[in-house]
C-alpha cells in the first residue's frame, strides 16, 4: 500500500481537463503494489514455514544434496519473482533506459530474492556451524592423542592418515547448503528481465521503422 501510494498522483490527475487515462495509470499502480504486497506476504509464510522445518531436520553436513527440497524453496521465490519483473517490459519501449523506471521494482525485488534464498536456510547454516565446530574438536582431540609419538603400527598410521583426511573434508564441507548450480541457476533467472526489456525496445524499434517507412 506503502508503494503504491509513493507510485501514484491522483491530486495532479484530477486537475487535468481529461483526467480518465491518469486515473486509469494510478488506479492500476496502486492495484499492482496491493496485489505484490499480497504476494510477498504468501511467500513470505512460506519462509517462515521452511525456517521451522530447518530448525528440525536432519543435518546432512557432508551429504549437502540431500537437503535439495529446502533450498528449492528460494529458487521457486526466484522465479516468482523474476516473473512479476517481466511485466514491466512497457517501460523499456522507448529504446532508453532510465533507472527511474526501475528502482521501485528493483528496490523491493533484490531484497526479497535474498531474503528468499537465505532466510530459510539460516537455520541449517547455524546448526551446520555447530555441527562441523564439535566434530572437528572431537577430531582434534583424537590425532592430539595419537600424535604424541610416532605411530607404532600400521593401523595406527592408517588411522591417523583417515582422521587427517576426515578433518580436511570437514573444513571443506559447505555451512550453506548451497551449490554453484543453484546459485549460478539464480543468477540466469536474474538475467532474464533485463533481455526481456532489451528484447522488447528492440521490437518497438524495429516496428516504428516499419510503420515510419
Amino acid at each position: 500500500l506503502a508503494m503504491g501510494i509513493l507510485n501514484t498522483n491522483f491530486q495532479e490527475a484530477f486537475a487535468r481537463e481529461a483526467p480518465v487515462v491518469d486515473l486509469s495509470v494510478n488506479t492500476g499502480q496502486l492495484v499492482l503494489w496491493i496485489l505484490i504486497g499480497l504476494l510477498i506476504g504468501v511467500r513470505f509464510n512460506t519462509m517462515r514455514a521452511f525456517r521451522q522445518l530447518a530448525e528440525h531436520v536432519r543435518l546432512a553436513l557432508l551429504e549437502p544434496e540431500r537437503l535439495k527440497p529446502l533450498t528449492r524453496t528460494g529458487v521457486v521465490d526466484v522465479v516468482i519473482i523474476t516473473g512479476a519483473l517481466l511485466l514491466s517490459p512497457l517501460q523499456s519501449l522507448d529504446a532508453e533506459f532510465r533507472w527511474y523506471n526501475y528502482q521501485n521494482a528493483f528496490v523491493v525485488a533484490i531484497p526479497m530474492i535474498l531474503l528468499a534464498i537465505f532466510m530459510p536456510l539460516q537455520p541449517l547454516h547455524r546448526r551446520n556451524q555447530a555441527e562441523r565446530e564439535a566434530r572437528l574438536a572431537a577430531l582434534d582431540a583424537q590425532l592430539e592423542n595419537l600424535t604424541l609419538g610416532a605411530p607404532a603400527t600400521p593401523e595406527a598410521t592408517e588411522r591417523l592418515e583417515t582422521l587427517l583426511a576426515h578433518r580436511d573434508r570437514l573444513h571443506s564441507a559447505r555451512p550453506w547448503p548451497l551449490s554453484m548450480g543453484l546459485l549460478s541457476r539464480v543468477a540466469f533467472y536474474l538475467v532474464i528481465p533485463p533481455l526481456a526489456w532489451a528484447g522488447a525496445a528492440l521490437v518497438e524499434r524495429v516496428v516504428d521503422q516499419l510503420l515510419g517507412g
